[in-house]
């Protein structure tokens, strides 16, 4: 699937496929993050399911003309808006 208007789907849906392992984004999102579901392991101190989102962060250093571009990926747990609870615009991001 990609984020086409064709393949959008609600909250509901898009989670029950992140539950099964797929990656969830946001046509909102405008490809800059996705989200996944972690589940406890036996290493790990979470003793509960949670969300996670992975957003890609480019950061400017120097002058933005002649300077350089450096990229990262930050993740951390996600407490969604009710906006996104309730949009239609979810995809699963290959």
């Amino acid at each position: 699937m990609d984020n086409t208007t064709t393949n959008l789907v609600s909250f509901e849906t898009a989670l029950s496929l992140a539950k099964i392992g797929k990656k969830i984004a946001r046509q909102q999102f405008r490809d800059t993050c996705y989200i996944v579901v972690k589940y406890p392991t036996p290493d790990s101190q979470n003793t509960l399911p949670y969300l996670q989102m992975h957003k890609k962060v480019t950061k400017f250093k120097g002058d933005l003309q002649a300077g350089s571009v450096e990229t990262h990926t930050e993740i951390f747990p996600v407490d969604l808006s009710c906006e996104s609870l309730f949009a239609d615009d979810w995809y699963v991001k290959e």
